[in-house]
């Protein structure tokens, strides 16, 4: 795995934490599909976007987020 996919789960990891805050619930019960919220498979009115404005980017990379395996990745887009 790559430094950028360890970036990309930690930046994961705090939007799902931020969310979890935001709406009150667990962690364990926050999903994301196309960057839209799930909370228990319900679709919330929070975004990746609409969050960003809770979290600090400009920190330090804990380094304690786990990247996806690979057999889980999707293709977001094929314009290219």
């Amino acid at each position: 795995m790559q430094q950028d996919d360890y970036a990309a789960a930690e930046l994961r990891s705090v939007l799902f934490d931020a969310a979890a805050r935001k709406l009150g619930v667990s962690v364990s019960e926050i999903t994301a599909e196309d960057g839209k919220i799930f909370v228990a498979g319900s679709r919330s009115t929070e975004t990746f976007w609409s969050l960003s404005a809770e979290i600090r980017f400009d920190r330090p990379l804990a380094g304690s987020a786990l990247p996806k395996p690979p057999k889980l990745y999707r293709t977001i887009s094929r314009d290219c």
